[in-house]
This record gives structure tokens, C-alpha cells and sequence, in this order.
């Protein structure tokens, strides 16, 4: 039973086949190993590409995000900076409309210069000046405004400096500035215009002093001598007595003033005229005063005077150098 038993556990047993199959095994093993190998290979050498891939893929991914979240971020900075923008000038727009509606919109105008005037009176180098009020112009249809400022003008107190008020002459500049309630203009919403002006002084008369600067010197000795012959006319009786006028004479008074005498000659007809056979008359202009352009535009004209240091018949060389004694010259 024994070897019965052996031989069955002895049959099939091959070392052989068992080697065999051993072997195929391993063979088969070793195949595997080969497959294994190459399959590792093959997966070790596609991993990285692939890792490669997915990093190139995950790469661009967080760059997409990040673009789009920096794209958001800029739009929303750009809209938010529009918006400030436009608040900006919202508020620049509102103080300009603010400043040019109470500055020019809603409020009255008061002109110094169409309620006061500055007045310059006498003669260049004595001449005085003061300001002095005049009507107001400008639109009357605008009633509650002029009441308005009537309103201020009589109770705003305005006073004026004058830079010069007295020996004013031509050319002088005279700087003038109004002084007024400054918090009732304000409050009565009024801008005052022309409160500070300045005037440059001309046309006043200037005493003539040289003669010969006149120009219209020949109008006025036609002027005088017309008037003069039409007096001794008036004065005297034409069948009794003789008259003619023997020219214009200047000199000067004590303020050293050029003075002009037109002289006549008047002869009795019958040589017995108040004792003389001959008188000689004069009209005098003193107080000449000129314009700019040296032309005498006033004159002081006195009564008609005899001058009792000429007499006799006398030639016109004897009559002027007795004149020039006086200190008159002939004007030609």
C-alpha cells in the first residue's frame, strides 16, 4: 500500500515537468517582466510629456484667470475712475454756475459814473476839484432795480479821495476812489463798478502870458476893434467930432499877465473937443485865458479909458515909441 501509494504520489510528479513548468513560469514571468518593462517604459517616458502637457495646460489656465480677474479689476478701476471724473466736474460745473449766478445773474449793477461826476474848475495851476452828483442814466423800464439802488445810494454813505483836489493844472492825473458800506452792497446783492477811476486833466484855460503864442490873435483884434468903433460911434457925435482906430497894442500887468489895449484917435471938428484938439482912448482885455491849441477863449474887457499921457498930434512911429515907454508894443 505503501508503494502504492508512492507510486501515485510519484506519478505526475516530473522534476522535469515541474522544472518545465517552472520554467514556463519564470518564462512566462520573465515575459511579463518584459511587458512590465516596456509598459513602464513606455508609461515613464509618455508620463512627463503628459505631466508636461497638463502643466502647460494648468500654466495657461492660471494665466487666463489671472488675465481675466486683471481685466476685471481694470475695467472696474476704469469705471470708478469715470465716475470721479464726472463728480468732479459736476462740482467744478456747480461753483462756476454758482460764482457767474451771483456774480452776474442775479445781481444789480451800480455805476459810480452815472450818479457822480468829477468837476475841475479854473485856471491851469489854480484850478480846484470836487465831485459832484448828477442824474443816473441807464434804463428806466427797470424800476424795482433803479428803486433798488436809489435805496443804496441814499444809504450806502459814499464818500470820494481825491489823489489832488486843489492847484490842478493840464496834465495832471487825479486818482479817485469812492469809499461806500461794502456789507450793505452785499447784502442787498449789488456790485459797485467804477469805484476806482482816475481822469486825465486837460482844457483848462491857461493865462496867457506870452502874446505872441496866440494863434487866434488876428479874430480877436477884429473882434475888439469892430466893437470899439461901434462904442465911440454910440459915444460921440459924428458932425462934431472925428475918429479912427490906430491899432492893437500888448503888454503885461504886475502878475506879469499879457494885456491888450486897442488904441483910437479922436479929433474935434472944430479943434475945441474938452479943451483938446486931440484924444486918444483905449479898451484893454486883461485876464487872458487860452485853451490848449494857444487860443485866448475868455477875456476880461474893461470900460473904454482915455490915456492921458498921450496928446497932441502924433505921428504912428511917435505914437508907438510913447507906448513903448508904457511898456506896450505894437501888434501888427
Amino acid at each position: 500500500m505503501n508503494e502504492k501509494n508512492q507510486n501515485y504520489n510519484n506519478q505526475g510528479y516530473d522534476m522535469n515537468y515541474s522544472n518545465g513548468n517552472s520554467n514556463g513560469y519564470n518564462n512566462y514571468n520573465e515575459h511579463n517582466d518584459d511587458m512590465n518593462y516596456g509598459n513602464n517604459g513606455n508609461n515613464n517616458y509618455n508620463e512627463p510629456y503628459y505631466n508636461d502637457q497638463n502643466y502647460y495646460n494648468n500654466f495657461n489656465n492660471q494665466n487666463f484667470n489671472g488675465n481675466y480677474e486683471n481685466q476685471n479689476y481694470n475695467y472696474n478701476n476704469k469705471k470708478n475712475n469715470n465716475t470721479t471724473i464726472f463728480i468732479i466736474i459736476g462740482i467744478v460745473v456747480a461753483i462756476i454756475g454758482y460764482y457767474v449766478a451771483t456774480n452776474y445773474i442775479f445781481i444789480d449793477k451800480f455805476d459810480i459814473s452815472n450818479y457822480y461826476t468829477v468837476n475841475v474848475d479854473g485856471i491851469s495851476g489854480e484850478a480846484k476839484a470836487e465831485i459832484l452828483p448828477k442824474e443816473a442814466t441807464g434804463d428806466e423800464s427797470k424800476k424795482s432795480s433803479n428803486l433798488k439802488l436809489k435805496n443804496f445810494l441814499d444809504k450806502a454813505n459814499i464818500k470820494f479821495e481825491l489823489s489832488k483836489s486843489e492847484a490842478i493844472q493840464n496834465g495832471d492825473v487825479i486818482q479817485v476812489n469812492a469809499i461806500y458800506d461794502t456789507r450793505l452792497a452785499k447784502f442787498n446783492k449789488i456790485k459797485v463798478i467804477n469805484d476806482k477811476f482816475e481822469i486825465k486833466v486837460s482844457d483848462l484855460p491857461n493865462p496867457v502870458k506870452d502874446i505872441s503864442e496866440v494863434k487866434n490873435l488876428s479874430q480877436i483884434k477884429k473882434l475888439y476893434e469892430n466893437y470899439f468903433i461901434s462904442e465911440l460911434g454910440r459915444r460921440t457925435d459924428y458932425y462934431s467930432t472925428l475918429y479912427e482906430i490906430l491899432g492893437m497894442y500888448s503888454g503885461k500887468d504886475s502878475n506879469g499877465q499879457a494885456i491888450l489895449r486897442i488904441y483910437s484917435k479922436i479929433k474935434s471938428r472944430n479943434m475945441y473937443y474938452d479943451g483938446k484938439a486931440v484924444e486918444y482912448d483905449y479898451l484893454e482885455l486883461s485876464n487872458l485865458m487860452q485853451n490848449s491849441n494857444n487860443e485866448i477863449i475868455s477875456a476880461t474887457r474893461a470900460t473904454i479909458t482915455s490915456d492921458s499921457n498921450l496928446n497932441g498930434e502924433m505921428n504912428s512911429q511917435e505914437m508907438d515909441s510913447r507906448l513903448r515907454l508904457e511898456g506896450f508894443s505894437k501888434i501888427n
